[in-house]
């Protein structure tokens, strides 16, 4: 396995969000394009969910992917009979370690130390694979989360992820948490779950990594429970590092997000209708000489089949406009264009909306 990599909980994580689900061959299909991206790894599932889980954990393990797959457990012995069910030979057990969840569960420090004791040597002798998960470490007491750190090594787990469960986490705290693990606990492969609550969730991730972090989990277009997760693409694209192959990630996102009944704003980052459009004078003229000035990748880069978008509306300039114009054939010559642009400046005034070609044929000629 490369270092750093990416986990990939779109079939676990992902799915939680509110009204998502997905289809045993929806689940196959996106378990396909992940691995052509070259991901390390996927969190397929929580087999403990039932019969109809862990046969759709087992359809995607059929499907020999050159990536690790793992089931998602709690840290319960029932839940590792129901990863050997579903055939899977890497789970990632979770443990509550905040006084937040403690209060919630009914748990406390010492039953997290007694169950790591029980459960961890047992999975390990079941699975070749096995992480520990320290749910909610962002707000978990420092001490206990380094002693938690030095018991999941202690035992032989192969890695501990830092979960952010409710991203309250920022940049620099973030760096600062992995420094401070990677340097009590020296040896220990670490990777982070990040939410994006406040909105960090992206660079969270890239800090967790600048911090030690060997991996880190994501899904496809940031989709998760309340505000979603660190998103694939961005993360990816972010890091080069990681070695994903970019010129998949819109095919990706265009699969999960029909699949999971959502589709992203027109601002949003990589996959966002916006994101190659221009309408503002200035950064048009820019665009047109050279488009990486205002363009930090293109569209062919992340496998988009768009392309640099030049709209018309109350922001554009004479630059905008002979490029629309020579667009639909039409060639003004040296004619100053002032009265076509208020034309189509009262145009988007009034309807909110930009020009058409069409409309941009009937205004010229009118």
């Amino acid at each position: 396995m490369k270092s750093p990599y990416l986990i990939d909980t779109t079939l676990r994580d992902g799915e939680q969000m509110p009204g998502a689900v997905f289809t045993r061959e929806e689940k196959i299909g996106i378990a396909i394009a992940l691995a052509e991206t070259g991901v390390g790894e996927i969190e397929a599932g929580i087999p403990m969910m039932g019969r109809t889980e862990q046969e759709d954990i087992a359809a995607i393990l059929a499907l020999n992917l050159p990536c690790r797959i793992t089931g998602w457990c709690r840290a319960a012995l029932a839940d590792l009979d129901a990863a050997e069910a579903a055939g899977l030979e890497s789970v990632h057990l979770s443990f509550p370690l905040s006084g937040h969840h403690f209060q919630a569960l009914g748990k406390s420090e010492a039953w997290v130390f007694e169950t790591l004791e029980k459960v961890l040597p047992e999975a390990l002798r079941r699975f070749g694979y096995v992480s520990v998960g320290a749910q909610d470490s962002a707000r978990a007491d420092r001490t206990l989360l380094l002693a938690f750190a030095r018991g999941v090594h202690g035992l032989g787990a192969n890695r501990l992820r830092i979960a952010d469960t409710v991203g309250v986490l920022n940049p620099f705290s973030t760096r600062a948490l992995f420094e401070e693990l990677h340097e009590a606990v020296p040896g220990l492969e670490l990777a982070f779950h990040a939410h994006n609550d406040l909105g960090m969730a992206t660079a969270n991730t890239l800090a967790a990594y600048e911090g030690g972090a060997a991996a880190a989990d994501v899904t496809v277009a940031g989709i998760g429970e309340r505000a979603g997760n660190a998103a694939f693409e961005q993360v990816a694209m972010a890091v080069p590092e990681l070695g994903i192959k970019t010129h998949l990630l819109t095919p990706l996102c265009n699969l999960v997000l029909p699949a999971a009944g959502m589709e992203a704003p027109r601002c949003f980052p990589i996959i966002g209708k916006n994101v190659f459009s221009h309408e503002s004078g200035i950064h048009v003229h820019a665009v047109l000489n050279h488009r990486a000035a205002y363009e930090p990748f293109s569209a062919a880069d992340i496998g988009r089949t768009d392309d640099t978008q030049i709209v018309l509306g109350v922001h554009s300039g004479e630059a905008a406009l002979r490029h629309a114009l020579e667009k639909i054939h039409i060639n003004p010559g040296k004619e100053p264009l002032g009265w076509l642009l208020n034309r189509i400046r009262n145009h988007a005034l009034e309807t909110k909306q930009p020009v058409t070609p069409r409309q941009l044929r009937n205004m010229f000629y009118e």
